[in-house]
Formats: C-alpha cells, sequence, structure tokens
C-alpha cells in the first residue's frame, strides 16, 4: 500500500500527539504510580480543626471517597494516631475496633480496617466516621492529637491535628514549698505556698492540708487533727481566692522521733489535689553532758558526754565558766576541752574535768558546763548545764506527787549523802508560758520559799500544797532546794487539771454493719447528746462548743428546707449536757453524697475523735422485664437497691414523646397516669427487708394516632431524679418478650424469646449483635465470637417462630474470666430494617475474686466481720499481728481491682448502671471498713514495738514453738511409719493429708508435715522481722540492748539454729510417707489377687488412680522440703505401671467362668487405660529412660487388658443391646458417657480408640 505525503504526514502528528499527552499526564501526577485501578489514594480524612475545650473531648474523623464511582480497598491504608501533650503525661486515646471492643492507648498505627468494619469504601457507602475519645490526665493542659493516614508502601495520603485544651478550672490548687526540704535540730517549720490558680475562690472548711507521716511513730503536727487513730493529719486552712495565694506554716513535733519524714498535698471538699510534696526532719548533732559528779575521796570531777543525734558531732570542745567566787576547777575558773569525734549514740563515760578546789569559805560552788561542735561548718549544737557541788558529802532528791482529784500537791525533800545538810530551803515558782497557765497558783503564790530545815543521812522532810489552777487546762513549776543560797536540787513538774470526758453520743442514725454512721434519701435528721462521764472534771458549759463541717450541704437546726446552715454552736446553743440536741441536713440539690463532720470541743480544745456522719441519695435499679411494648401489651418492672426503700418518699412516672401516654395500675386496681407515689402503685417483695418491690406494671394509654414512640421510666424524689431506664412502644409488628434467667451468670445463661403475638414470625428478620466490653469469647446459640452480628435464624438454627412459641437461647462464656474478674456483654435484638426490639445487659463474673478473697479472709477469721474477734486474740502477738494486717491490705487490693474492673465497663456504656452500681457500692463499703481494722492493727503493732512486757510475753511464748512442732512431726512420722496398724489410717489419701494437707486455722497439733514446718518457720521469720524493725542489724547480743530485745535475740537464735534439726525430721516424714504407700498398695493388691477377690482390687485400684496424682505436693520447694522432682516422678511412673497390670489381672478375674461379668469388663480396662494414660504424661514431663520404659510397658498392660475384654465381649452379638444395668456400668468410667454407649459395639470402638489414643514410646 502506497501512502500518500499528506497521509504520513497527519499519521505522525497523531502519534506524536499521542505521545505528548501521555508524557503530559504522567508528568502532572507522581502520586498515581504503582497504583491499581481502584485508585487507592482517593480517599480523603477529615479531621476537625476547631478545638477542644474543658469537657468537649471527642473527635469524629470522617474517611470519604474523593470519586464517589470509585472502590477503595481500606487493608491498604495505615492510620498512626499519636499525642503530644502539655503539663503531664500518661494521656490515652481510645476507640472502638472494628469488632466493637474498646480499644485505649498512647497512641495507634494500625490497619484502617482495625478503625472500620468494612473491607472497602463504595458508591453504595461512600462515608465512614470513626469516634476517638480523649483521656487527658488530670494535670494536663494541652492536648494535640494527630492523625497520619498513609499507604501501606509509606506515601502520606492526609494528615490533621486536633487540640485540646483545659478549661479554665473553678478551683485549680498548686502547693510548693518556700523553706527547706531537709531540716533538722531546732528547726521544725515546714513553710508552704498554697496557691489557687483558679477563677473561684475556695469555700469556707473546705480546703485542707493533708499531712501523711511516712516515718517516724510519734511525731505529730502542732494543731493538726489526727484522722482515727492513722499517721494522716488535717490542716483547716482558710480561704484562697481566685488567683490568689498564702503562705502557711506547719510546725513539726518530733516527740520521740529522730528522723521523720511527712508528705503534704492540699485536699479540697475531701478529695486529694495535686501529687504530695515531701519534707523531712532529723535530730541532727544533739549533745549532752550528763552524770556530773564530785568524788569526795580524789576531789575530782567527772562527767558523761553522748551525742544523741542523728549525725556525727565534729570538733566537741567542752567549756566550764565558775560562777562562785573563789572556787576553781584544774586551777582556772574558765576552760575550754578539745573531745574530737562522737559519731551518732556515741558517748564518753566518767571524763575526768579536774580537781575541784572550792576556796575560802565557800561550802558549794555552782559551775556552767557547756557543749559545742561544729558538724562540717553546717552548724552547731550546744547544750548548758549548770551544776552545785558541795564541799560536804550532801545530796538532795526531790519528789512530788499531784492528786487530781483533791488538787493537793504533795512532795518530800530528803538527804541520800552522808553529812548533815544544814539551812536547806525549798522555792517554787510558776514557769507556765500561756498566760492563764502563768495565774496558776500553790497555796496563793506563784513562787514562794519554804523552809526546809537540816536534814542528817536518810532524813526527808514532807510538804503539802494548794493547787489552784483556775481556768487553766495545765500549769508549769520549778522545784528547787537551795543549800548554801544555791540549788542542789531541782525538778520541774507540769500539772494537769483532771481530764473533761465529754463525748457525743449518736442516736440518729444508728451505726451500719460498716461502722459508720449513715443517713439515706428523705432521712435528714441528726440526733445526739453530749454526755459527761462520772470522772469527768467540772466544767462551764458555757465553753463547751460543736464544730460543723460540711460537704455538698449544710446542717440547720430547723427541718424546713431553705434553711441557713451553720458551723458551730456554742454553751447555751447546745442546751443542758444529756439534752436531745437535733439538727438536719441539707443536701446540695443533685448530688448523691454529702458528708458531714461534728467536732466538740472545750475552750477551743478537741475533745476525742470527731463524728463522721453521711448522706446518700438511693442507689435505686430499674430491673425491667418487658420494655419492649407492642400494642395493648403489658410492661413490668420492678425496683431494687442495697437499703431500704421508702415507698412514700418516692414517685414514678414515664416520660414519652409525640403525645403519647402510658399508665400503672393502683394497687386499688385503678388505672393511672402522670406522676404516682409509689405507695400507691408498689408492694415489698420481701416486707422484712424492703429493699426490692414486687413487680410494678404498666401499659399505653394515649396512642395520639402514633405508630411507635420512645419512652422513659423516671423515679423521684422530690424533684430529684434518682433512676431511669428507656422503654420503646410500637402499635403493630414484631412482637416478641425477652428475657433472661438471670443479668449475672457465671459463665452462662439461657435467654427466653418468646413470640407474645398469635403470627408467625421469621426470624431472619431478626438481627441479634453481640458485644463484649473485653476480649473473650462468647457463645450464643451457634454462634462463637467477640462480637456477633447475626440473624435470629442463624444463631437459633430455626426459620421461624409460631404464635405463642419460646426459644430457648444458651449465651455462655468460652474462657474461663480468670483475674480479669468480670466481663460485660451486651445483648441487642432489632429488626432488619427497624429499630430496636430490646438490648439486654448481662455481667459474667468469675469466682476468681472470691477465691482470692477467702485466701485472706481465712487468715481474719473467715469473714471480715470476725476480724474483731481475730484481732483480740492476736493483740500481744506482733508476728500474727503482721499476717492479719497483711490479710486485710491483700483484700483491699481485690476489692479495688473489682472496682476498677466496674469503672472501665461503666466507661465503655453506662447501660450496665443498674447491674454494677450496688456491686461498687458494696465494695466500697468493704474497703471502708477494712481501711479501719488496718489503722487498728498499725496502732496496735506500734504500741506493741513499745511495749517491753508484751515483747517479752511474745518472745517467751514463741520460744516454746520448737518443742510443740518437733512433737507434732514427729507424732506424724509414728502414724505413719505404723500405717497398717493405724486404726484411724485406713487409706492413702490421709497419709498425703498427714504430709500436705492444708489445715489453715487448725491448731498447731493439727497440722500436716509441711503445715507445721511453715508455721515453724514463719515463726522465725516473725521474730526476725520484728528485730529489724526495731533497728536491729547485729542478731548477737549487745550491752546497750533492753532485755526484751536481748531476750528475743536468744530466741531467735536458738529457733533459727534448730530449723536444719526440723527440716530434716519433716523430710523423713516425706521420705517414709512415700515407702509406705508404695508398699501399702502392693500388698493389698497382692492380697486381692491371691484371695481371687475382684472386688477388693478393684477399690484399691480406684483408689489409687483417685489419689496418687494429688502427690504431686510432695515435690520439692525452694527452702528444700519435700521430694526431688525426678525421685517424685519415678515413683509416680512405677506405682502406674503397677496399676496397670493389676487392672489387666482385674480383667482375667472377671472374666473367669462360664457367666463373665459384662458390665464390669470395660470398667477394669479402664483402670488400666487410665494408668497407662498417667504413666505417658510423666514420661513425657521427664523425658528421662525409666519413666519412658515403665510408661511402655503401662501401655502394654492396658492394650492386653482392652484385648481381654473384647475378646469376651466379640464372644456376644455385636449389635445387641446391653440391659440397661450393664450399659451404666460399663459407661461410668469410659470417658463418663453417662449412657450414651447403646450397644456391645460401641464399647467395642471406644476401648480400641482410647488405647490407641496413647502413643507408643517404643
Amino acid at each position: 500500500m502506497k501512502f500518500s505525503k499528506n497521509m504520513l504526514t497527519r499519521y505522525v502528528s497523531l502519534v506524536q500527539l499521542i505521545l505528548f499527552v501521555t508524557i503530559l499526564h504522567t508528568g502532572s501526577c507522581g502520586c498515581n504510580k504503582n497504583k491499581d485501578l481502584g485508585r487507592d489514594d482517593s480517599l480523603v480524612m477529615q479531621v476537625p480543626s476547631d478545638p477542644l475545650i474543658g469537657d468537649q473531648k471527642s473527635v469524629e474523623v470522617v474517611f470519604t471517597l474523593e470519586e464517589k464511582n470509585k472502590t477503595v480497598v481500606l487493608d491498604n491504608f495505615i492510620l498512626q494516631v499519636s499525642l503530644e501533650e502539655t503539663g503531664s503525661s500518661g494521656n490515652q486515646i481510645s476507640y472502638k475496633d472494628s469488632s466493637g471492643a474498646l480499644q485505649k492507648s498512647p497512641g495507634f498505627n494500625k490497619s484502617l480496617t482495625d478503625f472500620i468494619p468494612l473491607d472497602s469504601l463504595t458508591s453504595e457507602q461512600p462515608t465512614f466516621k470513626v469516634l476517638f475519645e480523649l483521656f487527658p490526665e488530670e494535670t494536663t493542659t494541652e492536648l494535640k492529637a494527630k492523625f497520619v493516614l498513609s499507604t501501606k508502601s509509606g506515601d502520606m495520603v492526609s494528615e490533621g491535628v486536633v487540640t485540646w485544651k483545659s478549661a479554665p478550672k473553678a478551683i485549680d490548687l498548686s502547693i510548693r514549698r518556700t523553706g527547706p526540704e531537709a531540716m533538722e535540730g531546732k528547726q521544725k517549720t515546714i513553710s508552704l505556698e498554697i496557691e489557687n490558680k483558679g477563677i473561684e475562690a475556695t469555700k469556707a472548711s473546705q480546703l485542707k492540708l493533708k499531712v501523711t507521716r511516712d516515718q517516724g511513730i510519734s511525731a505529730i503536727i502542732i494543731g493538726a487533727t489526727q484522722v482515727d487513730n492513722t499517721h494522716v493529719y488535717l490542716v483547716d486552712l482558710p480561704v484562697v481566692g481566685a488567683n490568689g495565694k498564702i503562705n502557711w506554716d506547719l510546725e513539726i513535733d518530733p516527740k520521740t522521733d529522730p528522723e521523720i519524714s511527712f508528705s503534704i498535698q492540699p485536699q479540697y471538699a475531701g478529695k486529694d489535689i495535686k501529687a504530695p510534696i515531701t519534707a523531712t526532719w532529723q535530730k541532727g548533732v544533739v549533745l549532752e553532758i550528763s552524770n556530773i559528779k564530785y568524788d569526795q575521796n580524789t576531789g575530782k570531777v567527772y562527767a558523761d558526754i553522748k551525742n544523741q543525734g542523728t549525725k556525727k558531732a565534729r570538733n566537741i570542745k567542752l567549756t566550764y565558766q565558775v560562777k562562785t567566787p573563789g572556787a576553781q576547777l584544774e586551777s582556772v575558773d574558765t576552760r575550754e576541752i578539745i573531745l574530737g569525734e562522737l559519731d551518732k549514740n556515741g558517748q564518753i563515760k566518767n571524763y575526768e574535768l579536774g580537781k575541784l578546789e572550792f576556796g575560802g569559805t565557800n561550802k558549794s560552788a555552782i559551775f556552767e558546763f557547756a557543749l559545742s561542735c561544729e558538724e562540717n561548718s553546717f552548724r552547731g549544737a550546744e547544750n548548758v548545764v549548770k551544776e552545785t557541788f558541795t564541799k560536804a558529802d550532801i545530796a538532795i532528791s526531790i519528789t512530788i506527787n499531784h492528786d487530781k482529784n483533791t488538787g493537793q500537791i504533795s512532795g518530800k525533800v530528803k538527804n541520800i549523802g552522808k553529812d548533815v545538810a544544814e539551812g536547806l530551803q525549798l522555792v517554787y515558782k510558776n514557769v507556765s508560758t500561756d498566760a492563764g497557765d502563768k495565774l496558776v497558783t500553790l497555796d496563793n503564790n506563784q513562787e514562794k520559799a519554804l523552809p526546809v530545815g537540816n536534814l542528817t543521812l536518810g532524813q526527808e522532810r514532807s510538804f503539802n500544797l494548794n493547787l489552784d489552777l483556775k481556768e487553766a487546762e495545765a500549769a508549769t513549776f520549778d522545784f528547787q532546794v537551795l543549800y548554801d543560797n544555791n540549788p542542789v536540787s531541782h525538778t520541774t513538774e507540769t500539772f494537769q487539771a483532771k481530764p473533761i470526758k465529754l463525748s457525743l453520743n449518736v442516736l440518729t442514725p444508728v451505726k451500719d454493719a460498716s461502722e459508720n454512721y449513715i443517713l439515706y434519701d428523705s432521712e435528714n435528721e441528726i440526733k445526739f447528746q453530749i454526755l459527761q462521764e462520772l470522772d469527768s472534771r467540772t466544767i462551764n458549759p458555757a465553753y463547751v462548743s460543736l464544730d460543723i463541717q460540711e460537704a455538698s450541704g449544710i446542717i440547720s437546726k430547723d427541718k424546713a428546707i431553705n434553711q441557713v446552715g451553720i458551723s458551730k454552736l456554742v454553751g447555751p446553743e447546745l442546751g443542758k449536757l444529756g439534752d436531745e440536741i437535733r439538727l438536719y441536713i441539707h443536701p446540695t440539690p443533685g448530688v448523691k453524697k454529702a458528708h458531714f463532720k461534728l467536732q466538740l470541743k472545750y475552750k477551743d480544745h478537741l475533745l476525742g475523735d470527731p463524728i463522721l456522719i453521711e448522706w446518700r441519695e438511693y442507689s435505686l435499679n430499674i430491673i425491667g422485664n418487658d420494655l419492649r411494648l407492642v400494642g395493648e401489651q403489658e410492661g413490668s418492672f420492678s425496683l431494687e437497691s442495697l437499703t431500704p426503700i421508702q415507698l412514700d418518699a418516692l414517685a414514678v412516672e414515664i416520660e414519652s414523646e409525640n403525645g403519647t401516654t402510658f399508665q400503672f395500675p393502683k394497687l386499688d386496681k385503678n388505672w393511672t397516669d402522670g406522676s404516682v407515689n409509689l405507695r400507691d402503685l408498689a408492694e415489698y417483695a420481701d416486707l422484712g427487708k424492703r429493699q426490692k418491690t414486687k413487680d410494678i406494671k404498666f401499659k399505653i394509654s394515649q396512642k395520639n394516632n402514633q405508630r411507635k414512640a420512645k419512652a422513659k421510666i423516671i423515679v423521684k424524689r422530690g424533684n430529684v431524679e434518682l433512676t431511669s431506664k428507656e422503654i420503646y412502644w410500637i402499635n403493630e409488628e414484631i412482637a416478641v418478650s425477652i428475657t433472661s434467667d438471670t443479668s449475672t451468670p457465671k459463665d452462662e445463661v439461657n435467654i427466653h424469646l418468646k413470640n407474645v403475638g398469635n403470627s408467625k414470625i421469621i426470624l431472619s428478620d431478626i438481627k441479634v449483635k453481640v458485644i463484649a466490653t473485653g476480649k473473650f469469647s462468647v457463645t450464643l446459640g451457634k454462634v462463637a465470637g467477640t462480637s456477633i452480628d447475626k440473624s435470629l435464624a442463624e444463631i437459633t438454627g430455626q426459620v421461624q417462630l409460631e404464635g405463642k412459641e419460646e426459644v430457648v437461647i444458651p449465651l455462655k462464656m468460652n474462657s474461663p474470666l480468670g483475674n480479669e474478674i468480670m466481663m460485660g456483654v451486651i445483648l441487642a435484638f432489632l429488626e432488619e430494617e427497624g429499630p430496636i426490639l430490646d438490648k439486654k445487659y448481662f455481667i459474667f463474673q468469675d469466682n476468681w475474686v472470691s477465691k482470692e478473697a477467702n485466701r485472706f479472709l481465712v487468715t481474719i477469721g473467715g469473714s471480715i466481720e470476725k476480724f474483731p474477734s481475730q484481732f483480740a486474740l492476736s493483740q500481744n502477738d506482733p508476728a500474727q499481728l503482721k499476717r492479719l494486717l497483711q490479710a486485710l491490705r491483700n483484700l483491699v487490693k481485690i476489692f479495688n481491682m473489682v472496682i476498677k474492673k466496674c469503672d472501665e465497663i461503666l466507661l465503655q456504656d453506662s447501660g450496665f448502671e443498674h447491674l454494677l452500681n450496688d456491686e461498687r457500692l458494696l465494695y466500697s463499703n468493704r474497703i471502708n471498713q477494712l481501711e479501719k481494722y488496718i489503722q487498728d492493727a498499725e496502732a496496735a503493732i506500734l504500741a506493741l514495738n513499745k511495749d517491753e512486757t508484751s515483747i517479752e510475753a511474745w518472745a517467751k511464748a514463741t520460744q516454746a514453738y520448737k518443742e510443740k512442732v518437733q512433737d507434732a512431726i514427729q507424732g506424724i512420722l509414728r502414724e505413719i511409719t505404723y500405717f497398717d496398724s493405724s486404726p484411724e489410717l485406713d487409706n492413702i489419701e490421709q497419709i498425703r493429708n498427714l504430709l500436705v494437707g492444708d489445715f489453715t486455722n487448725k491448731p498447731l497439733e493439727q497440722q500436716s508435715v509441711r503445715g507445721a514446718y511453715d508455721f515453724y518457720k514463719q515463726k522465725v521469720e516473725a521474730c526476725r522481722d520484728f528485730l529489724i524493725q526495731q533497728g536491729v542489724t547485729d542478731f548477737k547480743p549487745a550491752k546497750e540492748d533492753s532485755p526484751s530485745i536481748k531476750k528475743l535475740k536468744e530466741i531467735y537464735k536458738k529457733m533459727a539454729d534448730g530449723l536444719p534439726t526440723i527440716l530434716q525430721q519433716a523430710q523423713d516424714n516425706f521420705d517414709t510417707g512415700l515407702e509406705v504407700v508404695f508398699e501399702n498398695v502392693t500388698k493389698k493388691d497382692e492380697e486381692a489377687k491371691n484371695k481371687q477377690d475382684a472386688g477388693a482390687l478393684y477399690n484399691s485400684l480406684i483408689e489409687q488412680i483417685s489419689v496418687l496424682p494429688s502427690f504431686e505436693k510432695l515435690k520439692k520447694r525452694e527452702d528444700g522440703l519435700g521430694i526431688d522432682l525426678q525421685v517424685l516422678n519415678h515413683w509416680f511412673a512405677e506405682n502406674y505401671q503397677r496399676i496397670a497390670a493389676s487392672g489387666l489381672e482385674l480383667v482375667k478375674l472377671d472374666s473367669k467362668g462360664s457367666k463373665p461379668a459384662l458390665e464390669l469388663l470395660a470398667r477394669d480396662a479402664e483402670i488400666s487405660l487410665q494408668a497407662a494414660e498417667n504413666a505417658y504424661q510423666v514420661a513425657q514431663a521427664t523425658k528421662d529412660e525409666t519413666t519412658k520404659q515403665a510408661a511402655i510397658k503401662a501401655r502394654e498392660f492396658a492394650k492386653q487388658a482392652c484385648e481381654a475384654a473384647i475378646d469376651i465381649y466379640n464372644k456376644e452379638k455385636g449389635d445387641n443391646k446391653l440391659e440397661v444395668y450393664h450399659l451404666i456400668k460399663a459407661n461410668h468410667l469410659i470417658e463418663a458417657k453417662k449412657a450414651e454407649l447403646t450397644s456391645i459395639k460401641e464399647i467395642i470402638d471406644e476401648l480400641n480408640k482410647r488405647i490407641n489414643s496413647i502413643p507408643s514410646l517404643g
């Protein structure tokens, strides 16, 4: 073919044009390289740009097709979510994954299919929304969530950032130190600044400092209120204005503690705010010069020097100065002596200061002694002492006694020296610092000198003075005895007024089981008395006051609402002592709880612990049975509470939409709508408890031409809504009733679905959705999964439900929850293209909590209620108190886990509230009670640690345990050794119990060998722990040990030295026990075989198969007690081989004669099979030759036993049915078939299957 020139030109131009367009297209969009026809990059992610403030924490991210007619495969994309934090760490973000499970983490990097329950976006569904929830920490001020969408190959498609900022807080408190964190010596002031960055001032009485003593046992914060008997103190703070701050000082009183640590944090409205700060104090260097004495024989002066502080003293200097003219020490009247260094608790005994010269006519001489040091140039410590020395051998003592009942001060001055003390005088002086205390007198004088006269050796002179305390609580007087006008003896005494013993006696409310005063709902009256004990001192009622602190409410003197709250009642406002006082609680509207504290005072001094009273709104739940109604169908519900329900204080109503109304049948049979008082509708299910009502019925009243309507059952107290529940009404369509056996199953629950109409229902028209709050799989009918979305036909296997027909659908857990404790399951039934028919909530709860709790409840007496009696029995046993304390703490930990799990489930769906609120409240109350017991135990341990008599008594009792434990273990050994002749022992299970049985809370003489050994070991460890708590690091006796510590060290050494002997004695029991068991069962089996007694042989073998595995508890533990695992496994293998052989012998015995015992043969063979299977498991675990050979032989014996039984069965007609009696016998042991096997052939097949299932190791 020939082309014309023009045609060729046109052809070339066309090719050039195509190439140009192709190049232009390729160069214009590099993002489409390597893309398939699906155009996966045509996906748009929209992240909201508006900032979130405060409670706005939800982020809705939208994924949309860029081109609506395309399809995008979601698995080709990765979504990365990350958080950028300001103010704190630990923030998280959550979403519900494609299975419906909640995912919560600091960030995600996952395939898009994990966020969206679809494989792709198409033109039919071009958009999908994913809801994320931010969880900022309390201290977070700003949180940015960054969303990055990219392809799997790493190309970024889209990104977006949403910012959350904390809302300005009404109250925003912080605390900081303005002084040093570490203090010592006289520096005992903790200086703080409390700042409120909020936009509102704090409320009066709501702001406090919570001070916790973390180190030390007796130190306090002066002026703080101790919380019960704990190491926690509260300090009331004044109001802090908006954007204001205050400075506040706390004064430490160390008491007897050498070192102290406090943690301090603000508390507002009873809630701890921010992390605590710490402050520490220690004695530092505390130098003391004491026991200064003048030796009449040598004429020299001696003294003891001690460092009683917590730090080493360096460059110690002792100086003295003579205050009596003419007197000298070591020929000088002033001197400085360099002593060097002293470690903490170090001392110098009888240091010689030199020879004393009285000079001239002086009969006595006064000296001043002072100690000082420089500790690394940091600070000095000084202690000045005045001392009078007498030329004559004179030693004067003075004793003072105070009789609080009579107000008399009596005393004695006595000369215990050798020479006559001439011209003695007694001088007393009021040295109190408080202005009121300075007014106190002795014989109407605040200061006076009284003549004593001359006293010879041993002579004493008494005196009596009348104490007039006036209105003071106490007064301090200094008493000196003067000789030669110089003090030779003195004492300082503080005289306390007779204690004021006033107390608050609460009459209403009465204490509940948790020892709390709680009012519920409409109860608002507090009734109490102020009582004075008989031995209290006389008081002036005008000085008695009652402080009232409240949170979330007020207290008034009038029952009517809208009252002015009172914070204090003084003197006449309280009436006479013993009068009944009534006050009324008015909670803040809308709150569920309110707390009030009543503190009795006298002259503003605290009297006793405060009384805490709590008001709670009802924890009320609506339990609904039929909450989806069709047409004229009646629904019903009941009310439940942990506390008695006051029917006359509550009203119920049904709010509905679109002009529809609902009505209730009153107890008088008349129907009514609107709000109805519960007393007219409901009756108690149990008149005794009054915590649950009988069913309350309701139905549609006015349809208002509506086809359907949503409504809500509401229970109110006055205008306060207590609880509510949604219901759904539809005029026609599917009419079903959905109920369940329980809402809180352990592992399985039956769902009853009934067609309440007359027409049949096609089950494929009803969809069922199941969502579990955890990762555990559930099975509903015939479908399993962590989430289920199927038709009712697929779940039940049925096509339809006839009128009035009911189907039962089991819902069950597919695996144990274990320490996950509980899981929520939501079960929703809905029409294929319509509304939800019903939604059910279930809480599956394993028995893990009760099992774990029981481990520790046993220690405290079996139940929380029995702790006080167990505590009373343990008051003088620090080891047992420690165990009780640990058990209480473990219980609190377990119960807190339950509460945490409840909160996690509620966070995912608030619909679980009616199932979890009561559970949560129950465990909260238990924790409150346990925490009080913990405080009691801690206080008892602290008290016991300081009580010498109690420590010695405990030490003595502990010492006796060595012989008791040895006697118990030796007694068990004798029982085991003479097993055959013992009338009390008739089976090997008893031997196992003697060795390792758990007899917790049984006396020592009833313990097993392991229990007795553990008991002894615990006593040794308790002794050691107690010594360590007392600061002992060297367990050898030391001179400075107190008598009790010395005794305890001796006992600890004896018991620790005796531990190896007791271990060996316990071990002898274990070794002997194994031997006796083997010998006994072998002997018993042989006797049965020799006597041809098949019944005796069978009973013996069954016992062995059942009990022998439990001997695994004998294996050696870390403490060395027990049987070596290899030895134990060889013992097991040998026994299982022997049992398998005996099982074969048993088959032969039951096969003898012309009429074999057909019903017993399979049972006999089962014994050999079970033994062979056990032997195989032991061989697999140990993988050594001994157990392998035993397993091979056991399998061979089992095979022979099965073949022998099958041979007999084959002689019968294989298809004939056995008698029912025979079948039950035969199936009793074969896999517990429960008579499922109906023919000899099936039994033969089962035996063959069993033997073939045991692998051959040969």
